[in-house]
């Protein structure tokens, strides 16, 4: 007696290799969780602190100098700019009052 293979769709084989991905990284995540849990519970029955050797620094807060002169520095720029065709405008106004 001869036995056939089943024949088995493509979306088929996909979604079990789904189903087993996703079986694998839920035990390893169950795993991970349980071990965590009962690492703290034994290190807080022996009394040991994680924490204990842990130095924690100074919460710094830090501003870029660059930006605020940047900032000035454009300032600037357009002051002069602006100062510049203003003078620019009265020597042409000047210049046409004097040709009339």
């Amino acid at each position: 007696m001869f036995i056939h293979p089943l024949y088995v769709d493509p979306a088929t084989t996909t979604m079990i290799i789904q189903v087993a991905a996703g079986v694998v990284i839920a035990i390893g995540a169950f795993f991970a969780v349980f071990w965590r849990k009962a690492k703290k519970k034994v290190a807080d029955k022996l009394g040991i602190d994680e924490n204990k050797n842990k130095e924690v620094e100074d919460e710094l807060i830090l501003t870029d100098s660059t930006d605020v002169e940047t900032a000035e520095a454009e300032t600037e720029v357009a002051e002069t700019e602006t100062a510049d065709v203003e003078t620019a405008e009265a020597e042409t106004a000047e210049t046409d009052t004097a040709e009339e």
